[in-house]
């Protein structure tokens, strides 16, 4: 791959980001990206060239109502409700592989209460209020700040609210756990099947860039798996 060849990707990914802000459909980008690149490939120019810088370019391009895809309220929940459940999930793992060295119940904290909604509010935050991931997209100092600002937050909560809000019996809070993971992969699938829009080639008709969508189903578990592990090592060692 040339230099001019680099150039013109990196401005497509720019101009695609700022497209699924808008929150265009997968084929109608695909279409943008053909004709930029017919252009581009017929012209000898290069896409910044022809075109100019590629956030503007894409928010001057206009689609018919059709081409633009708009979340209801109800695709919400089934969209979040997979990783909402994924995230309690993943926050019994530490308190079930301590039960499991104790033989005591596990302890729930009100900091992982906290913690589990600030990152749900975040969740949706980004999902939402596209002015913040654009943000965070378009300038690395931006993510920088917004996600250390983040992390330092969670943190902080964690650390303040170290106090421990009820006990759950270790058969119960496995089961939860279990559930709650199960969920995340069977919810994530299926609104992988349902909601996945990819970016289409109408030259081909194929995808411009292979999905590999279904691997996040099993992001909650794979995580969970790492985060006992992590948890039972030290436990293992000291006993």
């Amino acid at each position: 791959m040339n230099a001019k060849q680099l150039t013109d990707k990196q401005w497509l990914d720019e101009m695609i980001i700022e497209l699924r802000l808008r929150n265009v459909r997968g084929p109608a980008i695909g279409d943008a990206v053909a004709a930029v690149e017919t252009h581009c490939a017929e012209s000898g120019e290069s896409a910044t060239e022809a075109f100019g810088p590629p956030r503007e370019y894409a928010r001057a391009l206009e689609f018919p109502a059709d081409q633009v895809s708009k979340t209801a309220p109800g695709q919400w929940v089934r969209l979040m409700s997979p990783i909402a459940t994924g995230l309690v999930g993943l926050y019994l793992v530490p308190g079930i592989v301590l039960a499991l060295f104790t033989h005591e119940p596990v302890a729930v904290r009100w900091g992982d209460i906290a913690t589990l909604a600030l990152m749900a509010a975040v969740v949706v935050l980004l999902a939402r209020v596209h002015g913040v991931l654009r943000a965070i997209l378009q300038r690395w100092i931006n993510a920088v700040l917004i996600l250390g600002g983040g992390i330092t937050l969670l943190t902080m909560t964690q650390v303040l609210l170290d106090v421990t809000a009820f006990h759950v019996p270790l058969w119960l809070a496995a089961v939860v756990c279990l559930a709650a993971l199960a969920y995340s992969v069977i919810g994530m699938r299926q609104v992988i099947e349902t909601e996945q829009d990819l970016i289409i080639d109408p030259r081909t008709r194929r995808p411009k860039n292979p999905t590999i969508a279904a691997a996040a189903s099993w992001i909650f578990v794979i995580s969970a798996v790492g985060l006992g592990l992590i948890s039972a090592i030290p436990l293992w060692m000291a006993s």
